[in-house]
């Protein structure tokens, strides 16, 4: 679609124009339509604070419901209506909207912060107590699971995890999944399940899981983060107990726009996280106000529904980035020479894809993942962000009608340079990295030593600790040595040359035998190329404690 891609990135959206944008899915972009009018409304209420938020009509409308009857009582609403609260009708009319895009009775959604609130509500309105059971997975949203755990250690219920393992051959395969979890533990009283799955972006079968926890008696939660612009919602059809999404990820809202729909007949024991007023009154206005706060983002709904119209509708939106989305996987798979996520096409998420990492870029941690972005920001302007799961990493790219195949490429172009370039002209750093284990071969919770490339670890970077660890035999067992030695094994080096590999042998060799004190660390940031000079300047760091000149 030829409005699509460059041409509306200019026009409509405020994206800075030296980045390449590939983590939609993240943060969100508010295109310029839905950023002016939030602006315009925002300077409105400040213009007149007490117009936004209160009037006193409100109080001869709350006494007339106790004093009129019928007709009388609709005129007197319907002739004092625009005197309301200016927040309470423009809140209204966005939750009409919000009704509409969910399937939903306006009377049975709110709207919260973001779906990571909505959880918290939820997970605290529940009647839990010892040997109840709360059920997540391995792919639950971090803060979600977080919520979890802290309610159920509050309560004296039990967590558990339902782990889901690659490869995923159906819908079928993760409901039964879900049916002999159940059938193994009755006790289970509630389930958090993701619609579409923040680290490796599988959609799950969300009607078919529901189905069976009700059959079991038991209630669900579905965390619906990405699925409000990705996927038609109807909150009939999915039949869950309580469902949010975010609206400003997919659906162009201000962020801090989220929605919470609660079932009708658990309306009366769901609780906001902050009570406030309207505490004592329904679901809807219990949630509605929450004391002094922006509520503006809210309101944006309506204005970002007409964009995605003007721009031709969530159908047109989806048929470009799903075709935009298969392209950019493929095209990535076979520049690095890698797999797809081993997934069924059925469970594929429409705007998000997972594209794992070459092996060159070290073992699966937290640290690398980290590095890699950072890097790809600092270095190329290009924004992405690096997962792990199945003890690999994987990218998760996101397309957005603002996005074109040259972003990808920009993308497939900065990792090559920063995995296959043998040149020898990158930054190097020493670093500490903080042992996870004790018995370290320093001491416990000393601090081991790598040396990183471009601030990721690498095999050959990881290889000084695993050599160092190899003469000490007290060393810990930890994911990262497992990977080092399997790719010493394997010489699976990526770009390190041979001499540097050596170097850093030897240098890991002098580490072990020359132990540094106690929780003695080093950390220096050497910028140059790689030889034995440089080298020989980190040996000497480490055994002396000095740092070399730049």
């Amino acid at each position: 679609m030829e409005k699509f891609g460059k041409k509306i990135r200019e026009e409509l959206f405020l994206l800075d124009e030296e980045t390449t944008f590939t983590n939609h899915g993240s943060y969100g972009a508010i295109p310029k339509p839905v950023f002016e009018a939030h602006q315009d409304l925002l300077r409105s209420v400040e213009r007149n604070v007490n117009k936004w938020f209160l009037t006193d009509l409100q109080v001869v409308i709350r006494s007339g419901i106790l004093l009129l009857w019928g007709l009388v009582l609709l005129f007197f609403f319907f002739f004092f209506k625009v005197s309301l609260p200016a927040v309470q009708i423009r809140y209204g009319d966005a939750i009409k909207v919000l009704a509409g895009l969910t399937g939903s009775s306006p009377s049975d959604v709110a709207f919260v912060e973001n779906a990571t609130t909505a959880v918290n509500a939820v997970l605290r309105s529940q009647s839990l107590g010892p040997g109840d059971g709360v059920l997540v997975t391995n792919l639950t949203y971090a803060a979600c699971t977080n919520a979890a755990q802290v309610v159920c250690s509050d309560t004296g219920a039990s967590l558990r995890s339902l782990e889901v393992r690659l490869p995923v051959s159906s819908k079928e395969a993760l409901v039964q999944l879900y049916r002999k979890e159940l059938e193994a533990h009755p006790t289970t009283k509630i389930v958090l399940v993701d619609h579409i799955s923040s680290p490796i972006s599988i959609v799950m079968p969300v009607k078919e899981i529901v189905q069976v926890c009700h059959e079991k008696g038991v209630r669900v939660i579905v965390d619906g983060a990405h699925a409000p612009g990705q996927l038609a919602l109807n909150m009939a059809e999915i039949g869950a107990d309580y469902y949010t999404g975010n609206l400003h990820k997919w659906m162009f809202c201000p962020r801090g726009c989220a929605f919470l729909y609660v079932s009708p007949s658990l309306q009366a024991q769901t609780r906001p996280l902050v009570i406030s007023h309207d505490h004592l009154k329904s679901f809807s206005e219990a949630f509605r106000m929450q004391a002094t706060r922006d509520y503006t983002p809210y309101c944006m709904l309506p204005a970002a529904v007409e964009f995605v119209n003007n721009i031709g509708g969530l159908e047109a939106i989806s048929s470009y980035n799903r075709e935009l989305s298969i392209w950019a996987s493929d095209m990535l798979c076979k520049r690095w020479n890698v797999e797809p996520l081993p997934i069924a096409p059925e469970l594929r998420s429409p705007f998000l894809a997972i594209v794992g990492l070459p092996k060159c870029f070290g073992p699966p941690t937290t640290e690398v993942r980290r590095g890699i972005a950072r890097e790809l920001l600092a270095s190329f302007n290009v924004s992405t962000v690096v997962g792990i799961f199945d003890e690999k990493l994987w990218f998760r790219i996101s397309t957005q009608v603002y996005n074109t195949k040259e972003d990808y490429v920009r993308l497939a172009d900065a990792i090559e340079a920063l995995s296959l370039d043998p040149s020898p002209k990158i930054n190097f750093y020493v670093l500490p990295l903080v042992c996870v284990e004790h018995h370290c071969f320093l001491e416990e919770e000393a601090q081991n030593i790598y040396i990183c490339k471009s601030s990721m670890l690498t095999a050959g970077a990881a290889a000084l600790v695993a050599e160092a660890h190899k003469l000490h035999s007290n060393g810990p067992k930890c994911q990262e040595l497992d990977w080092v030695l399997h790719s010493i094994g394997s010489g699976d080096y990526g770009c390190w040359c041979k001499e540097a590999l050596n170097t850093i042998s030897r240098l890991a060799s002098h580490l072990a035998i020359h132990q540094l004190s106690p929780k003695t660390s080093v950390v220096a940031e050497i910028y140059g190329q790689l030889n034995m000079t440089l080298i020989c300047s980190i040996a000497r760091t480490i055994l002396t404690r000095e740092l070399p000149s730049s």
